[in-house]
């Protein structure tokens, strides 16, 4: 949330409204981010320069997209798998009462 909302919308104006814009690297420690590192530059620069910076800013932006799209399609599987488990152990709670209606019921299939 904080990159979104602080960090790329910074970028963003600043590149828009001012001379100057930035780079960053997030240090990490393992997921965690722990420090922000930025590059500033001056916007002094060739075309070609820009558009590359226009496409890798285009990239970062479907990453994120990516990233946010897999986090939800994670989050639905791990319920999911929740779920199955849940039913899983009901169903072995109901066989543990119920040995012999179980035992008929394996007897009639």
């Amino acid at each position: 949330m904080f990159k979104k909302r602080v960090i790329l919308q910074a970028q963003y104006e600043l590149e828009k409204y001012t001379d100057i814009f930035f780079e960053f690297n997030e240090i990490k420690e393992g997921r965690k981010v722990v420090a922000i590192k930025f590059i500033i530059h001056n916007q002094k620069q060739t075309t070609s320069q820009k558009l590359l910076l226009k496409d890798e800013k285009i990239a970062l932006k479907k990453r994120l997209k990516e990233q946010d799209f897999y986090k939800k399609e994670d989050e639905k599987l791990q319920q999911s798998l929740k779920q199955d488990l849940y039913k899983k152990q009901l169903v072995s709670a109901w066989i543990d009462k119920n040995p012999s209606k179980y035992k008929k019921l394996l007897d009639e299939k």
